[in-house]
């Protein structure tokens, strides 16, 4: 269900956080496939990051299930403030259910889907910028819903070969 090149990315994005961004590491929560580094498939075992060969430096706090994900969102209510900026990034299987498009969760494919993760966002108290990179299949099913949530002043959004009208930037972007 999880591959090698979905803890890749999440490593990467921890990387980019800390070392590019001065992020620090205590304001991050990474969610992985069983709770750990590992993932399904080849190559085995889990020990260096393709990047530039060095070990996985990003600690795992918990699995990459709905659950989780949701209770990480919930954690922000007392956290976040409004100077602060949030940062969301997703990978792994999506898909769409006829009606909406949804993220696949570990560990039988349990479904995130648009409605119940911007009715999750829309709970947070306001803040000033939302930046939200998601790479799953159906992706792009999120994008008008995710920048006309409530409760932040800025949003980016990054989704894979998306055409974007947002009318504050009065263009199409591309994104992807």
């Amino acid at each position: 269900m999880s591959n090698n090149r979905h803890t890749n990315d999440l490593e990467f994005a921890y990387r980019m956080l800390i070392q590019v961004y001065g992020f620090s590491p205590a304001n991050i929560t990474v969610l992985n496939y069983d709770g750990t580094l590992n993932y399904s498939g080849n190559p085995h075992p889990v020990t260096a990051w393709p990047g530039d060969g060095s070990a996985y430096t990003m600690p795992v706090n918990g699995q990459g299930t709905k659950a989780k994900m949701l209770d990480a969102m919930n954690a922000l209510k007392t956290k976040l403030k409004p100077e602060d900026m949030l940062f969301i990034h997703t990978n792994n299987h999506g898909g769409h259910n006829g009606t909406e498009s949804d993220l696949c969760c570990y560990p039988n494919w349990d479904s995130l889907g648009v409605k119940e993760f911007t009715d999750k966002l829309a709970e947070l108290p306001r803040y000033r910028c939302l930046m939200v990179m998601m790479e799953q299949c159906h992706s792009g099913g999120f994008n008008s819903q995710v920048i006309s949530c409530y409760g932040f002043h800025t949003v980016h959004i990054s989704l894979p070969h998306v055409k974007v009208y947002h009318p504050y930037f009065g263009q199409y972007l591309l994104i992807g």
